[in-house]
């Protein structure tokens, strides 16, 4: 049960580090956007953001499985996840 629990850790660190390298990508586009008035870096800087946006829901999603089903505290935190979900923490 635990492997797979850490074989599910991996994977979930996989994707939010694939949406780090993406942010930091936002973030260098934007900026050179910024400094050049640049159009096409600041439609780049919109379509990563789309990208980012794409990864975020199934990233959280599987984070709260994790903790809810998981998680050496699940029960406490099966009960406090929706709430934790609606707020986005």
């Amino acid at each position: 049960m635990r492997v797979k629990f850490h074989d599910q850790l991996d994977d979930l660190t996989d994707r939010l580090v694939s949406m780090c390298h993406l942010a930091g990508e936002a973030i260098e586009k934007a900026t050179d956007a910024l400094v050049r008035v640049g159009l096409p870096l600041a439609e780049r800087v919109f379509d990563l953001n789309q990208q980012i946006e794409q990864l975020h829901g199934p990233c959280e999603e599987q984070a709260m499985a994790l903790l809810a089903l998981q998680a050496p505290v699940a029960g406490t935190c099966a009960r406090s996840s929706p709430g934790c979900i609606w707020c986005r923490i």
